[in-house]
């Protein structure tokens, strides 16, 4: 597979390697795909909705009223789920909803990711963000009208850029992530995945075995 290459500019610089040692002819398993997606969503829950039941809630230790005698009816308790400020049944307490599956179908999932993305030509490669004074928000507005990127773009970085990071923070449509902590969410997630060169590089490593 090839990219084609441009600056920040949006010039043509050739043709950049991505990925090559991989069989596009196989089939791509969505469903790997969808289940590692859930399974990343579930581990980011925190799972810390909490209700009461008539246990913790405050009162609840003197009979309201006598049993018998006052026309209303009996009643042992204020804390009863059926009185204002009572307990809640089986409401939900804190619970952890996180859970693993296979490392090699966390892999397979990223790869099908990358390859979706390709063929469908969602996929930027520029050659390098380094060294070109990017830090007001207005630049990197600029470079995405130059790349003539519209919708939801992610932006793939090999090295820290403190002043890149903060010029991209105020544009609702934009996302930076660095390339150790790309996962299959963010892949997924938006509409143009903005790599740079040494990303590229990075992924055609990681991928080199072909699978």
């Amino acid at each position: 597979m090839e990219l084609s290459l441009k600056s920040i500019e949006g010039k043509d610089l050739g043709k950049i390697d991505f990925l090559s040692n991989i069989d596009l002819t196989n089939d791509i398993n969505t469903s790997v795909v969808h289940e590692c997606i859930v399974n990343y969503l579930a581990n980011q829950r925190q799972g810390s909705a909490n209700t009461k039941t008539r246990a913790e809630v405050s009162g609840g230790g003197k009979k309201p009223w006598k049993q018998k005698g006052t026309g209303r009816a009996r009643s042992g308790s204020n804390s009863s789920p059926l009185w204002r400020h009572g307990g809640v049944v089986f409401g939900p307490k804190p619970r952890d909803y996180s859970y693993s599956i296979p490392e090699k179908k966390k892999r397979k999932g990223f790869l099908y990711a990358l390859i979706l993305k390709y063929k469908n030509d969602q996929i930027v490669a520029i050659d390098t963000f380094q060294n070109q004074n990017i830090e007001k928000t207005k630049q990197v507005a600029q470079i995405l009208n130059q790349l003539n990127l519209l919708g939801r773009s992610l932006f793939v970085i090999n090295e820290k850029q403190e002043k890149f990071i903060r010029a991209t923070k105020n544009l609702p449509n934009v996302d930076l992530v660095y390339i150790n902590n790309m996962n299959i969410y963010n892949i997924m997630n938006c509409e143009k995945l903005i790599l740079d060169k040494k990303s590229i590089e990075f992924l055609n490593k990681k991928f080199e075995d072909g699978k």
